[in-house]
């Protein structure tokens, strides 16, 4: 009987202690699957808010590429606008991912300042994007990345003919390169400066005005020679840039009727949009400018991109700033009794200049002035002839708490 209760009682304690041992690597387990799983939700909740982080940061960054410094910090305010001074993007919504919704708010640093004394100084802007885990979620799940950007302002005029950066001091007749053929002798050309005519590439031999009064005016050639896109525009502008700059102003335009426009692009995507408002009429490649534009205050750029073959300045109107002719190939016939105050230029030769026409040669200042709203020079946010450089600055980036 004593064997057989002891056997019991082996048998019992083995039962308890293998119970036991069980008990323990079941918890254990369970404390290892437990830690695992908040592992993988922790790496999971790290990633998430980190991809929201570099989405907050590249909308930012997009945003201030976008819309002009004076959206941000009024550049009129000395004060408003220094070194360290900060600003908050428009709010962005919240992202919802798998594991939690996030929070993501964007401030721009200005690292540097408009320089008042140098127009085309680059201002640099620190954007920093945060996430972190929404109110009522993992709010302690957070993440911060940042970039520097640098954003520089080019005058959309500033060739090598006179006047430099958005002016033009240039004879009322620019051409590329020489002059010729049956030009008419009722028109009127008065100089600018004493030079009638000019050529940025050809030479003076080569200027035939034929029966055209100069005015008392003369020729002259360009030294250094250049293209006339170079001469008025500069070798950094492009046409892109340009009918960039006509979009824009086209749109203050369209938005407000007393605004003046002070960029014209016609070519065959917008001639439609400019003959329905009555300034152009027939075809593409044979029409007339039916339109006054410009003013003595706030001159035009009326650019006729090649396919327009270069239209007339007809039915009595009058142009204050520059008429551009792209196309080389192409008569300048039937310039009617239109008046232009400024400059015409012509690419390649210029060939039978005729009609009644007037050119009266005038110093043509594009940056801003005039009317409130219609640009401050060239150091004012809304210049119609200011052209936005931007770029990310390389090394910049970081994923930590600047």
């Amino acid at each position: 009987m004593a064997h057989a209760r002891q056997g019991g009682v082996a048998i019992l304690a083995i039962t308890v202690i293998l119970l036991i041992v069980t008990t323990i690597a079941t918890l254990m387990v369970a404390r290892v699957g437990l830690f695992e799983q908040k592992v993988v939700g922790t790496d999971v909740r790290s990633k998430e808010v980190y991809s929201v982080a570099i989405g907050g940061l590249e909308e930012g960054v997009n945003w201030i590429e976008d819309n002009a410094i004076g959206d941000i910090w009024d550049l009129t305010d000395a004060d408003a606008c220094g070194a360290g001074a900060t600003a908050d993007a428009p709010a962005l919504e919240d992202t919802v991912l798998n594991t939690n919704a996030y929070e993501r708010d964007v401030t721009y640093v200005a690292i540097t300042c408009l320089d008042p004394d140098y127009d085309e100084a680059p201002l640099i802007i620190q954007v920093i994007s945060e996430a972190k885990g929404a109110e009522g979620g993992d709010s302690h799940v957070s993440k911060t990345v940042y970039v520097e950007v640098m954003r520089g302002r080019q005058a959309g005029i500033g060739g090598s003919a006179p006047g430099g950066p958005m002016a033009l001091n240039g004879p009322p007749i620019m051409t590329e390169n020489c002059m010729s053929g049956n030009v008419s002798a009722s028109a009127e050309v008065q100089p600018n400066g004493g030079i009638a005519i000019g050529t940025t590439s050809g030479t003076v031999g080569c200027l035939d005005h034929d029966k055209l009064d100069l005015g008392g005016g003369t020729k002259v050639a360009l030294n250094p020679s250049s293209s006339l896109w170079n001469a008025i525009f500069g070798p950094h502008v492009t046409k892109a840039d340009l009918k960039q700059l006509y979009m824009a102003d086209r749109a203050k335009a369209d938005a407000d009727e007393g605004y003046q426009r002070r960029i014209i692009y016609v070519d065959s995507s917008t001639f439609d949009y400019h003959k329905s408002e009555g300034c152009a009429n027939g075809q593409l490649s044979n029409f007339s400018w039916h339109c006054n534009e410009g003013s003595e205050d706030l001159p035009v750029v009326l650019f006729f991109e090649s396919a327009t073959d270069c239209p007339s300045i007809n039915g009595g109107n009058t142009v204050y700033g520059l008429v551009y002719f792209e196309k080389t190939e192409c008569d300048n016939n039937g310039m009617g009794n239109g008046t232009v105050y400024g400059t015409v230029a012509k690419a390649g030769d210029m060939t039978k200049l005729t009609g009644s026409f007037t050119i009266i040669g005038e110093s043509l200042e594009f940056g801003g002035g005039g009317d409130e709203g219609q640009g401050s020079g060239p150091t004012g946010p809304d210049d119609p002839f200011e052209i936005i450089r931007f770029a990310e600055i390389p090394g910049s980036w970081a994923d930590f708490q600047p």
